[in-house]
């Protein structure tokens, strides 16, 4: 069985970072994970995309004879950048049946150990390192085998730090009044409800 691979990013853009409480549901919908991307142009891409390919090939299984993992590396973005996406389940069972919590440890720039106070998430647009693991795996037999690398998440460290803030939507609008809102008739789709008359007895 192959050996981990641990592998260092070179520093780039931070996105879609989620490191903290529950973390975010993984594909299957069975369970959570952590997850960390980073945004790298091209030349930094390739050179890590060589990195990760190279141990794929040293340590996937004799009997798969394609040079290229069937899982994704690497996502080329519209700007020419290349997005690398790296993530680790929120917990495990030990050997005994202990189920152990994950921690993806956060640094700064002095390779300090911190901690996000609650509620705080790293925002796209932070910049730093993504410290991983690399393990290949196999799945299925002859023609219809597939074999990749799974890339797992182990560390941050922030070079710059930008808050995550929840997007509304909306843009901001030019010439707009904000004035007295909470006292504003807003209109509404609902129909006014009609009164229902009680009919008259007619007199036998």
């Amino acid at each position: 069985m192959a050996e981990y691979h641990n592998i260092r990013t070179p520093l780039g853009e931070l996105m879609y970072v989620n490191i903290s409480g529950k973390g975010v549901q993984n594909y299957d919908g069975d369970g959570y994970e952590y997850k960390a991307s980073i945004k790298l142009p091209k030349k930094q891409a390739k050179k890590l995309e060589k990195e990760i390919l190279d141990y794929f090939n040293e340590n996937k299984p004799s009997s798969y004879k394609k040079d290229e993992p069937s899982n994704k590396i690497m996502q080329k973005l519209d700007d020419g950048d290349y997005l690398f996406t790296f993530k680790t389940k929120t917990e495990f069972a030990d050997k005994d049946g202990n189920v152990k919590k994950v921690k993806v440890r956060l640094y700064n720039a002095k390779n300090e150990e911190k901690e996000l106070p609650d509620g705080t998430l790293i925002g796209n647009g932070s910049k730093g390192v993504i410290r991983a693991s690399l393990k290949t795996y196999t799945n299925g037999k002859g023609k219809s085998q597939t074999a990749g690398v799974s890339m797992f998440l182990n560390a941050i460290q922030l070079a710059k730090f930008v808050p995550y803030v929840p997007d509304s939507g909306f843009d901001e609008i030019e010439d707009g009044e904000f004035e007295d809102f909470d006292n504003q008739d807003f209109p509404t789709d609902e129909k006014p409800k009609k009164s229902k008359k009680k009919k008259k007895k007619s007199k036998e």
